[in-house]
């Protein structure tokens, strides 16, 4: 095996680079810059009486908040939980949409759920889980079809909401944020459109297509056959030829 033909590629620029900034910060934050994800990687909430740090829209500061607080994490197990999906995610949708409608649609999902929070929301929020509730509902939605949903489409809609209300009992989970992620990954199915239309072909078709190739390779072989006879019987006569001289 020759190690020579194989290369470490950079497959999805946007993704990739994503996730190392925000693995950059997390290490940043919590060996070099003590308090920098909460200072600037957290997007707060409305606020109450308990949690009085709120969100301010005269503060240019919750403004960066607001779109990137999806590059801030509490704790390794959240900033490794979110990687394993956006790596197993995030590059078949980079390669099927193209990197800038990915990466439009990762800043409109940040804003949109950055606001949902900050307006409605008590607890500040961080990570890139409104990223990947996006990402997980717009990669099941597998074949874009302006007048078809695919039953598995409905199906993990259901499924993510239903978790997501479960799981919020006794928790400061930004719940409703979470899920205007997934609502915005279920509008961008039916809005954006592949840069690659993949073609699915079917078992007959496929059929086809084989006996196709399989009759042609066929044709060829024959001739060949034929052209490589022909030229020997030239060659044969050539030489009778030439005994009778």
């Amino acid at each position: 095996m020759n190690l020579k033909k194989f290369r470490i590629t950079y497959n999805a620029p946007v993704v990739l680079t994503f996730c190392i900034i925000a693995t950059v910060i997390f290490f940043l934050g919590k060996y070099c810059f003590t308090g920098l994800t909460e200072a600037f990687f957290v997007v707060r909430g409305k606020g109450s009486l308990e949690i009085p740090d709120a969100f301010s829209f005269t503060n240019p500061l919750d403004y960066f908040r607001l779109l990137f607080h999806v590059f801030g994490h509490t704790d390794f197990v959240h900033l490794s939980g979110n990687l394993c999906f956006l790596l197993l995610l995030g590059p078949v949708l980079e390669q099927k949409y193209g990197s800038v409608k990915i990466l439009l649609m990762m800043i409109i999902t940040s804003l949109v759920s950055g606001f949902v929070n900050a307006v409605f929301l008590v607890n500040p929020m961080c990570g890139a889980s409104d990223i990947i509730f996006m990402m997980i509902l717009l990669v099941s939605y597998t074949s874009i079809n302006k007048t078809e949903i695919p039953l598995s489409f409905i199906l993990i809609f259901i499924l993510y909401v239903g978790k997501e209300f479960y799981t919020d009992a006794g928790t400061n989970i930004a719940t409703v944020a979470h899920i205007a992620g997934g609502i915005c990954g279920s509008l961008f199915a039916f809005i954006f459109s592949p840069d690659k239309k993949e073609k699915s072909v079917s078992v007959s078709e496929f059929s086809k297509k084989s006996a196709k190739s399989k009759s042609k390779n066929e044709s060829r072989r024959s001739s060949r056959k034929t052209q490589s006879e022909s030229s020997s019987g030239d060659s044969d006569s050539t030489i009778v030829g030439s005994i009778e001289l």
